[in-house]
């Protein structure tokens, strides 16, 4: 199995974005997998940009959860807010 470039030329990439914005919005409702096959780019390179924009771990410090009482419907709705 012969090795891709692991960089990002694609004329779809504009001149505001990175190219790891780039793949980051590519992945919406699309694997890694597709994305990279798509962009001519490595499993990993897709990977490591997911990686470092997006944390692995959620801080609970910055989510409340609220349930207010709905008095016109006599029930309880729950929000979220993140911080």
């Amino acid at each position: 199995m012969t090795r891709r470039k692991s960089s990002v030329r694609c004329h779809c990439v504009a001149d505001s974005d990175s190219p790891a914005e780039f793949l980051l919005r590519e992945l919406v409702n699309s694997t890694i997998q597709d994305v990279a096959n798509k962009h001519g780019v490595t499993y990993d390179v897709v990977r490591g940009a997911l990686k470092r924009y997006v944390k692995d771990e959620i801080d609970w410090d910055q989510i409340k959860i609220y349930a207010p009482w709905d008095r016109t419907k006599s029930r309880c709705s729950i929000g979220i807010v993140i911080l």
